[in-house]
């Protein structure tokens, strides 16, 4: 059997550009190299928000929070969505004060929910704010769990046909008279008319199959999880180098972006130094939590691309959502609807025209 559209990857944009195809009628396939929600996806804090300091990414931001807030309804199952606030802790810093200025002029202009507070005023227990500026409440905010809206995609298009195939690495792909031939690793055979590429960090080696180099950086993210204590952290804190929240069950998240440590595909390894400066990190703001324990950590993969903006788009038959340097859950909702009307209409909406790979014929 020919497949009208192939998908290399079982993350959320792979699942959800999935699911809108298959439910139109057309025959799909999704090939994961490991298990649905293995990559960034599955690693991720699941925070939804629109408040963005580029305007490219503050549109699609507000188109995707509209799909999120009826997401639950539509796909028939329990996306644990809720009001989750972030807020950010601005120091003393030129560039970090800079930005967040652009942030608020973005959020005046599109209506978007952002207010200034001194720190004292925030009334976030044992939190200490020692060399912060002002914080930013960006109240509209929310989250979702990633591994339930995995879930949820992959059962509503299974539910419509969509043919899954985990644990199946695609080791390469020829294209013969208009049909492409994939082969995976336990040399299974797939053919179609289309493929749609969202492999994450595995992205830049098929590409390089199909004589494409966008020369992306894999870049890795290295957060700890503590023991459950009662709750106290009602939203998401973006702080000078670490972000932090708290799940329902009272276990505290803090990942740290303070370094850019750029890795392989292949790298998920977690250093001990990582988790010691990630607690102190935490520790600067709530230092009553000393006695509290690390019970496990993990990493995840942000991709960069050359301009670190995603790549969207077709290119002879071949479709990408890769590159997702930042914001791909959240946007992931927008992208796999503009895209699929992009794939099936030939239409391109002008919301997806900044990320068009078509931005770097001039290498190709």
């Amino acid at each position: 059997m020919t497949y009208e559209f192939f998908i290399i990857g079982g993350g959320i944009h792979g699942l959800a550009i999935g699911y809108e195809l298959i439910k139109k009628g057309y025959k799909v396939a999704l090939a994961e190299a490991k298990y649905i929600g293995y990559g960034s996806s599955g690693r991720c804090f699941g925070g939804i928000r629109t408040l963005h300091d580029n305007e490219d990414d503050t549109i699609l931001a507000k188109i995707s929070r509209n799909i999120w807030v009826k997401l639950t309804h539509e796909l028939r199952h329990n996306l644990l969505i809720r009001k989750t606030p972030y807020i950010f802790l601005i120091p003393h810093n030129k560039e970090k004060i800079s930005k967040m200025e652009k942030m608020l002029s973005l959020a005046r202009k599109y209506n978007i929910s952002a207010k200034v507070f001194t720190p004292t005023n925030l009334e976030i227990p044992f939190l200490t704010c020692k060399g912060i500026y002002f914080a930013v409440v960006h109240q509209e905010a929310l989250s979702a769990h990633p591994h339930y809206v995995l879930e949820a995609y992959k059962e509503e298009a299974l539910k419509h046909g969509l043919e899954l195939y985990t644990y199946t690495k695609i080791t390469d792909i020829k294209k013969q008279n208009n049909i492409f031939r994939l082969i995976s690793d336990s040399k299974k055979q797939f053919k179609a008319d289309n493929i749609i590429i969202t492999a994450g960090s595995g992205s830049q080696k098929l590409l390089n199959i199909l004589g494409y180099d966008y020369k992306f950086r894999i870049i890795k993210r290295e957060a700890i999880v503590t023991e459950p204590i009662k709750k106290i952290i009602q939203s998401v804190i973006v702080a000078p180098e670490i972000a932090i929240t708290q799940t329902a069950r009272g276990e505290i998240l803090a990942d740290y972006y303070g370094v850019d440590i750029y890795t392989t595909p292949d790298d998920l390894s977690i250093s001990i130094n990582s988790i010691k400066i990630i607690a102190k990190r935490l520790l600067d703001l709530f230092p009553k939590l000393s006695n509290l324990c690390v019970i496990r950590g993990w990493a995840g993969h942000y991709v960069a691309s050359p301009d670190r903006k995603p790549i969207i788009g077709g290119i002879n038959d071949i479709y990408l959502s890769v590159g997702w340097e930042h914001h791909g859950f959240m946007l992931a909702p927008a992208v796999s609807r503009l895209l699929t009307k992009l794939i099936l209409y030939n239409k391109v909406d002008k919301v997806l025209e900044p990320y068009l790979p078509t931005r770097f014929n001039k290498n190709y």
